[in-house]
């Protein structure tokens, strides 16, 4: 995206004399501003035409040249950049005449932003400076303002950034200091560009709304200035979806007030987007429409334009025509800013790549690398060593790619810190997970045994993919809550060695990583770690997306059939050890983050699903083992919220089964039509296990916007959002959503899914039970029944699930279908006792047992009954 060229803000600044008008001139400035401000941009031309002639019938050519500065002004925003040379450079001789200092510096900064250097300031750093030093004899807040943003742009685009927001710090306080709120918005959003250049990105977002806030008191062309900064921060921390929403407001807003150009880079930059959303056709159409309007303007279209058209071309398949792209590129290349050379390249050298020319690809890289390094930019450095790191894999040299790939993972780590929490970093680095996914199948093809040392270092890596966004969310989270007093350390990615400890005998972690071309999994227990490779990501999908079509119709014998196929790929090395492994703890990646791993069907006669031999359950990452597994401090027994007005017939006993299950000493609580208001002011802290029976609705493209329903008051609207759900906090050893599609969300690399289960994870949940499909309101209860009493018997959550799942497979018939019991899933921490096991004998645990499968045959009616609808949402 082309980040300077969009700052192209037209300040026609009323002077102090016309806040209150003394003659007709006076008015007539006023009424050209309020025009341009308005949007009416030819209009307001017209009216600076008449306000410079009648300040030169007036003789006064300090005036005049002030009228001339805002008529090349306006011109320039307009795009007329020849006419606004021309009126420029006749205002800077009749203000140098007048000893008008501060449009002397005004028009000699505008002469730089129009790229012309009159003599003797031949070069732009003579005539910058000339603009200071004459800015400085004026004394004028705002005049100096504008010199230091001009300046600061300048050394931004020779990569001088750490002077540069230098030069804008100092001029956002001269504006300040006068509250001129449009120097301000302009100049909190040049910040945002260049400190988002840096690596900083949260600083670079923080800036972009107050960019936004400060706008809002100019006026409409300044609004959607600042709505311009606002969509790059958010294309630049990756999170395309809202970025197209607000470049589309843009162009909108643009086509309606003018100037043509911003239309120009709007579409310029929303092609970038299109391209990143996987929308080829819209990323094409964009960016023939912007090349189209910059050559109406007579204006040079950004060469990265080119080179992202030539991508799209060819991910379609059009190769010709994407190499008249790329050729088109490459020519305009050296032309270009510098900040744009380095995205042109990055984008060259991946449709080198798309084109299978892993020579090509690596000199531009490396010619990448060096102009990153040469503009300080750690953003650009970790590209071009992911570049150059599959370059090398391109070139079957999997060694040289390691090293370039270990850089690029290195310092994606080091810049997630820069990154502000919530979803914002998550979709930041889901993004950037590819320099850790390419550098683990390096590494996987180093290896030749599948216990080698570069199979352990794949592994290290797949890790420290995962140990980002969630883990620092639940270190936040942890220091929230007031009943934690131990200070957190930054979370950082436990090694092979360091995760073995925190498995218990006869644990199996599984950990799959799938990248963009290859998929890999490793089985990890106390004593061992092995590695193997998946079926293609396509594949995965594919098989996925049948497996779950086959659950949902209940064919079950087509479902056995795949899983002839799909479950040795899945379990890889564990498949044999099935005898000797009494939990699998899964840590699924990509497509699998929606397969329920309970119900793979086991190869064999009889035919069996996974949950008949182990007990299994999700966790975001090896290394969070150790940060979900410590002591809890609530006291009370259970907390149970139920639906507002409920139409679920069942779930006032749902309630009832767990209270009658759980509170034994009558600490428990119940709330029936919970407020919103209520949950969040009460708190949900002092409670062991967090019960909530209720509808929800989930919002898979902005995931924030999920929400639990329940009810409304005068204070909230009742939709108690996940962006909400992970600000209370919440010392739970389990929460159970006993609602429709709470395990489901928006799949994003290498961070799983941002669901509502994940946002209780992040509010300080150790485990969550919840679902991946819509799941039927009396089958909800009776299995909940079933593993609430083998909560309280004193079973782990992952363990009293199976059971539960395991008696009504026993139950035969349709209760017995992976649809009804296999859509709940415990992720998190599921291996811990919520409850004490009390001290019982064998037969005691008999007893359990058989109470256990008494409470579900009584709710599934000794099998007469079948399973109903699922849960209206």
């Amino acid at each position: 995206m082309r980040f300077c060229a969009a700052f192209f803000v037209v300040v026609l600044v009323v002077h102090p004399a016309a806040a209150q008008p003394r003659s007709d001139m006076d008015s007539l400035e006023a009424q050209a501003v309020a025009a341009f401000s308005a949007g009416r941009a030819q209009e307001a031309i017209e009216l600076l035409k008449r306000l410079q002639a009648g300040r030169r019938a007036s003789g006064d050519r300090a005036l005049e040249a002030r009228a001339g500065w805002r008529l090349a002004t306006g011109y320039r925003g307009m795009g007329r950049n020849a006419d606004a040379v021309a009126a420029s450079t006749k205002a800077l001789g009749l203000a140098t005449e007048a000893g008008a200092h501060e449009v002397a510096a005004d028009l000699l900064a505008q002469l730089y932003s129009l790229g012309t250097y009159p003599a003797p300031f031949s070069t732009p750093k003579r005539l910058l400076d000339e603009a200071l030093r004459v800015a400085r004899l004026a004394n004028n807040p705002r005049t100096l303002a504008r010199v230091y943003d001009t300046r600061a742009r300048w050394l931004g685009e020779i990569g001088a950034l750490d002077e540069a927001i230098g030069e804008i710090n100092e001029g956002l306080a001269l504006a300040q200091s006068v509250s001129d709120h449009a120097l301000i918005a302009g100049l909190l959003s040049i910040r945002s560009v260049f400190v988002s250049r840096s690596g900083r990105l949260g600083e670079a977002l923080s800036d972009a709304q107050l960019a936004r806030e400060a706008a809002t008191k100019v006026g409409p062309r300044a609004e959607v200035q600042a709505l311009f900064t606002l969509a790059q921060a958010y294309a630049h921390l990756s999170d395309f979806d809202d970025s197209a929403r607000l470049w589309t407001d843009v162009i909108a807003r643009y086509r309606k007030l003018g100037p043509p150009i911003g239309v120009a880079l709007a579409l310029d930059s929303r092609c970038h987007v299109w391209y990143e959303l996987g929308r080829d056709d819209l990323a094409l159409a964009d960016a023939k429409a912007a090349i189209a309007t910059y050559q109406s303007l007579t204006a040079r279209p950004s060469a990265s334009l080119y080179s992202r058209a030539a991508m799209a071309t060819i991910r379609q398949g059009q190769i010709r025509d994407g190499e008249r792209w790329l050729d088109e590129a490459t020519r305009r290349l050296d032309g270009a800013p510098g900040f744009e050379q380095i995205q042109t390249m990055q984008q060259i050298g991946m449709a080198y790549l798309m084109l299978a020319d892993a020579g090509a690809a690596k000199a531009v890289y490396t010619r990448m690398l060096a102009a990153g390094r040469a503009r300080n930019s750690l953003e650009d450095e970790w590209k071009a060593q992911l570049g150059l790191g599959r370059a090398a894999i391109a070139a079957h040299a999997p060694d040289v790619a390691a090293t370039h790939l270990e850089i690029a993972a290195r310092t994606i780590e080091t810049l997630r810190t820069t990154v502000p929490a919530q979803e914002l970093r998550a979709a930041y680095l889901a993004r950037r997970v590819e320099a850790h996914e390419w550098l683990a199948a390096a590494l996987m093809t180093l290896s030749t045994s599948p216990t080698d040392t570069f199979i352990e270092a794949a592994f290290n890596v797949a890790e420290r993919a995962r140990v980002r966004a969630l883990s620092d969310l639940l270190a936040e989270g942890r220091a929230r809550r007031a009943t934690s007093q131990v200070r957190i350390a930054p979370p950082r990615a436990r090694t092979r060695a360091e995760i073995a400890k925190t498995l218990r005998p006869g644990d199996a972690l599984v950990e799959y990583l799938v990248g963009e071309q290859d998929a890999f999994g490793w089985l990890l227990t106390r004593n061992e770690l092995i590695g193997f490779r998946l079926p293609s990501p396509k594949s995965l999908d594919s098989d996925v997306r049948l497996a779950l079509a086959l659950i949902e119709s209940d064919d079950r014998a087509a479902l056995r059939e795949l899983g002839d196929r799909l479950t040795p790929a899945l379990l890889g090395p564990v498949l044999s050890r099935l005898p000797h492994v009494r939990r699998i703890l899964f840590v699924p990646d990509g497509p699998l983050q929606r397969l329920p791993f309970a119900a793979l069907p086991i190869p064999g006669s009889p035919a069996t699903y996974l949950a008949q031999h182990v007990i299994s359950g999700v966790v975001g990452s090896g290394s969070l083992l150790e940060m979900l597994h410590r002591p809890s401090s609530a006291r009370a027994p259970l907390l149970a919220l139920s639906a507002p007005g409920s139409r679920l017939s069942e779930t006032t006993g749902e309630v009832d089964d767990a209270l009658r299950l759980l509170d034994t000493a009558g600490a428990a609580r119940s709330i029936g039509d919970a407020t919103e208001h209520a949950v969040k002011t009460g708190g949900l802290i002092n409670y062991r296990v967090i019960h909530i029976a209720a509808h929800a609705r989930v919002n898979e493209a902005v995931p924030r916007d999920s929400a639990v329903m329940l009810a409304a008051d005068a204070n909230d609207d009742g939709e108690l959002r996940a962006s909400e759900i992970s600000q209370i906090p919440v010392d739970a050893d389990l929460v159970v959503l006993a609602a429709c599609r709470t395990q489901l969300g928006r799949v994003l690399r290498g961070e799983g899914l941002l669901s509502l289960a994940r946002s209780f994870m992040e509010a300080g949940a150790r485990a969550v039970v919840a679902t991946l499909w819509d799941v039927g309101d009396r089958e909800t209860r009776v299995l909940m029944r079933g593993f609430y009493a083998g909560v309280r018997a004193g079973l782990s959550p992952d363990e009293a699930l199976r059971v539960a799942q395991l008696q009504m497979i026993r139950t035969g018939g349709a209760w017995a279908s992976p649809r009804v019991w296999a859509g709940f899933q415990v992720s998190g921490e599921g291996r811990r006792a919520v409850f004490p096991a009390r001290a019982v004998s064998p037969f005691g645990w008999v007893f359990a047992g058989a109470l256990i499968t008494g409470l579900i045959a009584l709710g599934a009616g000794l099998s007469r009954r079948s399973p109903e609808g699922a849960k209206a949402n």
